[in-house]
């Protein structure tokens, strides 16, 4: 799996890409705005990826998590918010 895989699916990037542009239409707007997704995600490094991706998997409740993986995570959850707010 590549950076799409943040989103935490579990499916393929060309699956996910499909659906996005099957549910938001087959458009310039949809293609720009996985692209703008896209860039966000790439510019992570993917050491930063791994971790997210398997703090992801392996959540667990709030009160039982490391403090340093509730960061990670927040700091995750705001950069999927920017990628949203700018792209979306």
């Amino acid at each position: 799996m590549t950076g799409l895989a943040l989103f935490g699916l579990g499916i393929d990037d060309d699956t996910l890409l499909s659906i996005i542009i099957i549910t938001n239409g087959p458009n310039p707007d949809t293609l720009r705005k996985c692209a703008c997704s896209l860039d966000f995600i790439a510019a992570a490094p993917y050491a930063d990826y791994e971790q997210v991706e398997t703090l992801m998997r392996l959540q667990q409740p709030a009160d039982k998590s490391a403090p340093w993986a509730k960061e990670t995570v927040t700091h995750y959850k705001e950069v999927q918010a920017e990628f949203t707010l700018r792209c979306f």
